[in-house]
């Protein structure tokens, strides 16, 4: 009898036989898209009359009787049944086209030379899935074979030398691939600049440029700069500072800095700014004069710059003891007192900035005015009866009007004098008469006094008008001169030297004492006709044994010349002496530079005549000297 099985899906089927016998199966066990599917169906222990295969269900007649479906005509999930018929029997076996893995080229990392602050991409190429499902990745990190990440990029913690690998997995919805990796060692990185100033932040022309940045380096490298500084587009300096000197006014300036850890240079950073209107300079203010007093008028002295050259303007206020009260440079004389405080302010502007500057003095104390003297009698006239008195017709003047003192001092010929005096109006505005002499220049030098300051003024009288009898001293001498004996000789006190030239000497010893020349004539007499030439005669205040060439006249020689041509015969010629240079007034035995005194104690004085003519002569001279005492 035969026996029906039923039909059944499975995949393998066996008969039981006393032993479990495999009568057919689908293999492989869990196929994929990629697989052909082989019917397996053990003929030897029962005989197959025909195989049908279905996928869903649904047949598939292009297979009938074939035991192999081929790879490229199944799809995952796809149910692939195939119906064996076994004589009058039937029975399936099927199975079910199982996910496929997808898989992956290559992998790699960017940057393709990291460095720690970098943020590491892993990139995968070549996902391929035998299902047609969409692509999709797994990604694992690893620096230095320690874990750091899952996600397909990484971020921070790095350093310089770290070695990065980084894993994809090519997945799909239900299985992932093989891996692909990708390796990278992580590198030096470049300084950056975070942020670059020019300072000051309004630069005007007086201003030096230097710039403050701030930069950082990853990598913990020291960070250096290169400068470059550009005025209106031109490279002018590569310093840390950039002086005034390389701009002006309204000019642009760019600063350029390039950072560099000594291995690498990370990216120029720029910035500008533009050169703006200098502020004028106040350099002092001062009054004139510096110490004011209550007569001043007080000049304001400034003194400013502008760097940019601008015209300043100056706007002055005066104040007065906390009151302002006049305007301008200068205040007028008048207004003050001593004590008062004056106040200036002053502004100086250049049209767009203005500086401020103060000074404040105290008026100090003014000194008197000077007084105005006189001396009486006047014109020096005095008599036997005549005081010499110093008048004051016009006092001082205290401007501050303090009380005022007056001291007198006398002098005589320039030297102080402290003898006897009187008081008139003054102390000691006098001197009595019986002490002044012809002759005499007297000074009266009146001092007015505040207690701080004084006054000075000073007058000054000659005595011209004898006190005494006046009375005439008259010495006279003569002489003859051979012009052809060239020998010097001497005769009566006379020396007479070489040619027609002679010194004539006049007794003057019985001159009184302090004697007072009112006037002063020289006689000359020549015997000879026809002179020619121009005599003259020279007074000569020194002795004979100092006679020399270079012995000085007394300033009576050009009083004395004659140069008016010849001398007729038996002529007489007056010459009037300059009185001022005849004065004896010391004793006769001293020494002194006063005219006419000689150390050798006798009052001498000498003539020498000059006559350019070859012959000879006897000039006759006389000296008529009218004397007072």
């Amino acid at each position: 009898m035969t026996s029906i099985l039923p039909l059944m899906a499975l995949s393998s089927l066996f008969l039981a036989c006393g032993s479990n016998t495999l009568i057919a199966e689908i293999s492989p066990q869990a196929p994929s898209t990629q697989d052909d599917l082989a019917l397996s169906v053990d003929d030897s222990a029962i005989e197959v009359s025909s195989v049908t295969w279905t996928v869903n269900g649904k047949a598939q007649p292009g297979l009938d009787d074939s035991q192999v479906v081929p790879a490229t005509l199944t799809e995952k999930g796809e149910v692939w049944e195939a119906i064996v018929s076994v004589g009058r029997a039937s029975f399936s076996v099927s199975t079910t086209i199982v996910n496929t893995a997808p898989s992956a080229e290559s992998a790699s990392i960017t940057p393709e030379s990291p460095g720690a602050g970098d943020t590491l991409s892993c990139e995968a190429a070549g996902f391929s899935d035998l299902d047609n499902d969409p692509a999709g990745w797994q990604y694992s990190w690893a620096v230095n074979d320690q874990v750091a990440g899952e996600q397909a990029t990484l971020q921070g913690g790095l350093s310089m030398g770290d070695q990065v690998i980084c894993t994809a997995w090519p997945v799909d919805a239900d299985a992932s691939g093989p891996g692909v990796s990708a390796e990278v060692v992580i590198g030096n990185t470049p300084p950056s600049i975070l942020r670059a100033d020019i300072l000051p932040i309004a630069p005007s022309t007086q201003s030096e440029l230097s710039y403050q940045v701030e930069a950082e380096d990853i990598d913990g490298d020291e960070v250096s700069f290169t400068v470059d500084w550009r005025v209106n587009g031109e490279t002018v300096h590569t310093g840390p500072t950039l002086d005034a000197a390389f701009f002006r006014r309204e000019d642009e300036v760019s600063l350029t800095l390039s950072p560099s850890d000594g291995s690498a240079s990370g990216a120029a950073v720029q910035t500008r700014t533009q050169i703006e209107n200098a502020s004028p300079t106040l350099v002092s203010v001062g009054f004139e004069p510096r110490d004011p007093d209550s007569t001043d008028r007080i000049r304001a002295v400034v003194a400013a710059v502008d760097p940019d050259g601008d015209t300043l303007l100056a706007e002055y206020a005066w104040w007065l003891n906390g009151e302002q009260i006049s305007e301008g440079p200068t205040l007028p004389a008048g207004l003050t007192v001593r004590g008062d405080e004056v106040q200036l302010q002053v502004e100086i502007s250049d049209g767009e900035f203005t500086e401020f500057g103060q000074l404040t003095a105290s008026i100090t104390n003014a000194a008197p005015s000077e007084p105005t003297l006189l001396i009486t009698p006047e014109g020096g006239a005095v008599s036997e009866v005549d005081d010499l008195v110093c008048e004051m017709p016009g006092p001082s003047v205290d401007p501050d009007g303090d009380t005022l003192s007056y001291s007198i001092l006398w002098t005589r010929d320039g030297l102080p004098y402290l003898g006897p005096q009187a008081d008139s109006i003054l102390a000691g505005d006098t001197v009595p008469a019986a002490l002044l002499r012809a002759g005499e220049d007297w000074a009266c030098m009146v001092t007015a006094y505040d207690g701080e300051f004084s006054a000075v003024s000073t007058v000054s009288s000659t005595i011209l008008t004898c006190s005494s009898t006046v009375e005439s001293f008259v010495a006279t001498t003569s002489a003859s001169v051979d012009p052809s004996d060239s020998s010097a000789v001497e005769e009566d006190g006379i020396s007479a030297t070489e040619h027609n030239e002679a010194w004539l000497l006049f007794d003057l010893s019985g001159l009184p004492e302090r004697s007072f020349v009112t006037q002063a004539n020289l006689s000359l007499h020549t015997q000879s006709s026809g002179v020619q030439g121009s005599p003259s005669l020279h007074v000569m205040a020194s002795p004979a044994s100092s006679w020399s060439s270079s012995t000085p006249s007394v300033g009576v020689s050009t009083a004395v010349s004659e140069s008016s041509g010849a001398l007729s015969s038996e002529s007489w010629k007056d010459f009037e002496i300059d009185v001022e240079t005849w004065r004896w007034e010391q004793a006769l035995n001293t020494e002194t530079s006063s005219l006419g005194i000689s150390s050798g104690g006798q009052a001498e004085a000498w003539a020498k005549f000059y006559d350019e003519s070859e012959s000879g002569k006897e000039p006759t001279l006389t000296l008529t000297l009218t004397t007072c005492e």
